[in-house]
């Protein structure tokens, strides 16, 4: 985004989100202000980087700013990503003060190299890799844990049980097989879709894998006294 920006202007001005915004808007702030301006300001095609007021959750405090900075300047408000010109705050406020701004939209493409948001994502609940899919750890306390599953279409995870704890899997996207075997030998085969679930009790054996082409996900809650990876049997 910041060198499709430059190629459209001669001076750029890169206004920087408080850590009050991000955390309204994000959850937390991934850096302090400081450092952000620092590496923003360090870019080769930022000419002046600038705080401004954003208790209103616009950038007009940075609008304003430069109006007044550079009043006889051709001034462009550039917003990058799903902006347009009917959800942004800005268009409205600078129409009411006659402020003369021209607003672009689309600056950089729809391609993101990165998001504070998937930024922020991977930091709060790193994803984990395997050869099935991935899992992430939502939430967690003394006797469960919540974790989100992506089982990838003709994958399985391996026969396993458990001996600390029992499961609950609720389907929210795609189709899975889970089969099933109890410690008295009785097996069953459960297929479940979305907004379906299945308990699986401590010490049953279970083999879930994605049915059709569709990636599967799942919330999975754990109950147990002992809640850790290493609490796995495998058996293939």
């Amino acid at each position: 985004m910041i060198k499709d920006a430059k190629s459209r202007c001669d001076f750029l001005v890169v206004g920087i989100n408080s850590d009050a915004w991000l955390e309204r808007k994000k959850g937390r702030s991934f850096m302090p202000w400081k450092e952000r301006e620092r590496i923003v300001r360090e870019l080769r095609d930022v000419n002046l980087t600038m705080h401004f007021t954003d208790e209103d959750g616009s950038a007009f405090g940075l609008i304003y700013r430069v109006s007044k900075m550079w009043p006889d300047a051709r001034i462009i408000f550039m917003n990058g990503g799903d902006r347009t010109q009917s959800n942004i705050p800005e268009t409205e406020k600078c129409s009411y003060l006659d402020l003369p701004v021209e607003f672009q939209f689309g600056v950089g493409g729809n391609n993101k190299a990165n998001s504070s948001s998937w930024i922020l994502e991977e930091w709060k609940t790193p994803k984990v890799d395997r050869v099935w899919g991935s899992y992430r750890v939502i939430d967690e306390g003394t006797n469960w844990r919540v974790k989100e599953l992506t089982i990838e279409p003709s994958k399985a995870l391996s026969d396993q049980r458990h001996s600390h704890r029992s499961e609950h899997w609720h389907v929210v996207q795609g189709n899975i097989g889970v089969k099933l075997e109890s410690p008295t030998g009785e097996r069953t085969i459960s297929n479940i879709g979305p907004k379906e679930s299945l308990d699986i009790p401590k010490g049953y054996w279970h083999k879930p894998y994605c049915v059709g082409l569709e990636p599967a996900k799942i919330v999975e809650i754990w109950f147990g006294d002992h809640l850790d990876e290493s609490d796995i049997e495998r058996r293939d």
